[in-house]
C-alpha cells in the first residue's frame, strides 16, 4: 500500500519520504527525551549525614538539602553565597518548609526547610547554608581560611559543602 501527500502538484511528497519525516521526528523526540532524563537530583538529609560533604554534581542536575527548621524562633535557612550577591555555579530552584505534625492549635513546633539548588555551568564552588536570623545577616562580612563566610558574628550556624560540577557527563 502506497500513499502520498500533495500540497500541490510539484509538492508531492511519497510513502518513502513520509517515513523517512516520521523516523526523523521519532530520532529527535528519543534524543529530546534522553536529554531530559540524564539530569538527575541528589537529595542530602542533613539530619542524618552530617555537616560537611564534597558533592559530585553535573550540569542540569538539582541538589536538595533537607534541614532541620523552625521559623518560629526568627531563623531561617540562607545560602550565604547567593546573599553575599557572588555569581556562583548554582541557584536556588526551590524553598520551601513543612512543618511536623502535631496536636492541633499547638504553636512553635519545628519541622523541615527543604531548599533546592540547580546547578548551571561547570566548576567548582563553596556552598554554605547559614541558619541565621536575616536581620543580622549583615554582621556576616569576613570569610575564614577555607572560603566560607564567618557566621559567628550573626550567632549562626552553617553547613559546608565543596561543590563539584563536571559539563553534561565530562568525567
Amino acid at each position: 500500500m502506497s500513499y502520498s501527500f500533495c500540497i500541490n502538484k510539484r509538492a508531492c511528497l511519497g510513502s518513502s519520504k513520509i517515513k523517512k519525516i516520521h523516523l526523523s521526528l521519532f530520532l529527535v523526540c528519543f534524543l529530546a527525551l534522553v536529554n531530559l532524563t540524564q539530569s538527575k537530583e541528589i537529595v542530602i538529609d542533613t539530619r542524618q549525614e552530617g555537616n560537611s560533604r564534597f558533592i559530585t554534581t553535573e550540569v542540569g542536575d538539582t541538589v536538595t538539602f533537607i534541614l532541620e527548621s523552625n521559623p518560629t524562633t526568627g531563623f531561617k535557612w540562607h545560602i550565604a553565597q547567593v546573599l553575599m550577591t557572588q555569581n556562583y555555579m548554582y541557584n536556588i530552584a526551590n524553598g520551601q518548609y513543612e512543618q511536623d505534625p502535631g496536636p492541633e492549635g499547638m504553636v512553635g513546633r519545628g519541622g523541615t526547610e527543604k531548599i533546592t539548588v540547580s546547578i548551571d555551568r561547570p566548576g567548582k564552588e563553596l556552598l554554605q547554608l547559614v541558619y541565621a536570623r536575616p536581620w543580622l545577616l549583615y554582621k556576616i562580612d569576613k570569610m575564614d581560611e577555607q572560603g566560607f563566610w564567618d557566621v559567628e558574628p550573626a550567632k549562626a550556624t552553617s553547613i559546608n559543602y565543596e561543590v563539584y560540577a563536571e559539563a553534561d557527563g565530562d568525567l
